[in-house]
């Protein structure tokens, strides 16, 4: 196998690598689409108690990598750990953002709770010495990271054909300064004359953009300021307007900052853990406030005060 890896070119590995991350990538939308089609309850079956596995013996692995710590130099610690990268790292992530996604009862959660704690204590102690997570740790407080210009395009449309008279539809691109829209010809064609597109700011007909209040398709490209639009389609008093359909593109910036892979894989059990505690809290005042609108609990709690201050029936005459 050593000797098999040396033979590998770099492009070699970055299709490996890339592989890999398809994979993991496809794997989500598999478990997420079978969530999807009500077969949770298959997913809890047969896929949980494989993560749960899975989980549980890398854990076992790390921990023993943590035992032996004191005596690994870290640059050794540092091949360990990107040895069980490459091992089972694109598929420790997939498996735990999907539990994160599911809706989480405060049964699953009890289920799932102890193997992610096991987890996140194996991970901080593996990591907590090694430079490059060090230095991930330090630039991210700093605020070191990319900031990358990325194109956005989504599409509003109306039903097809529209109801008679107003439809709106709101259109955000969060983070753009300016949007680009484009107005489908099929808007205004012959079979719903005097239809109307209008553009505003804001919901309700509010905030009208000025010169954006249209009966025919434009020629060139509308440019809005900001990252928010509503459209406003008048099918005016036809019954059979086709209704409207509108391209909206923008750039937006946004921060690329790459985490260490134990670091994001850290990130995503404390995400999963945290979702779970809040189940259990959730659970547990849902339960107090049920217990305090019962009429035998009022009963039993009145009856513990006098028992500890019998004095306090006085008060009741």
């Amino acid at each position: 196998n050593k000797a098999a890896s040396n033979l590998l070119s770099k492009s070699d590995k970055d299709l490996i690598r890339t592989l890999r991350q398809f994979l993991a990538r496809m794997e989500i939308c598999l478990f997420n689409s079978e969530i999807s089609k009500l077969d949770r309850e298959v997913y809890i079956k047969y896929a949980l108690p494989y993560a749960f596995k899975l989980i549980d013996n890398c854990s076992e692995l790390m921990e023993f990598v943590n035992s032996k710590k004191a005596k690994l130099e870290l640059h050794v610690q540092a091949v360990l750990l990107k040895i069980f990268e490459e091992r089972v790292g694109e598929l420790l992530p997939p498996l735990v953002n999907v539990m994160w996604g599911m809706a989480i009862d405060p049964k699953l959660a009890s289920e799932i709770l102890p193997h992610i704690y096991r987890l996140l204590i194996t991970l901080n102690s593996l990591m907590r010495d090694l430079p490059n997570i060090l230095v991930s740790e330090r630039d991210f407080v700093l605020g070191k990271y990319d900031r990358i210009m990325v194109d956005r395009t989504t599409v509003a449309e109306s039903p097809h054909p529209v109801q008679r008279g107003t439809t709106e539809k709101a259109v955000s691109v969060p983070g753009a300064k300016s949007m680009k829209l484009i107005i489908d010809s099929q808007t205004f064609n012959s079979s719903a004359p005097g239809a109307s597109l209008t553009l505003y700011r804001r919901p309700n007909q509010q905030e009208p953009i000025e010169g954006a209040n249209f009966i025919t398709t434009p020629n060139r490209p509308i440019i809005v300021s900001g990252d928010t639009v509503c459209i406003v389609f008048n099918s005016g008093y036809q019954s059979n307007a086709w209704g409207f359909k509108v391209t909206v593109s923008a750039t937006t910036e946004e921060v690329r900052y790459e985490l260490p892979w134990i670091l994001d894989l850290t990130k995503s059990c404390t995400l999963l853990a945290s979702k779970c505690a809040g189940v259990y809290i959730l659970a547990f005042k849902n339960s107090i406030a049920k217990c305090v609108t019962n009429p035998v609990f009022l009963f039993l709690y009145f009856m513990m005060k006098i028992y500890s201050n019998p004095f306090l029936i006085l008060t009741l005459f």
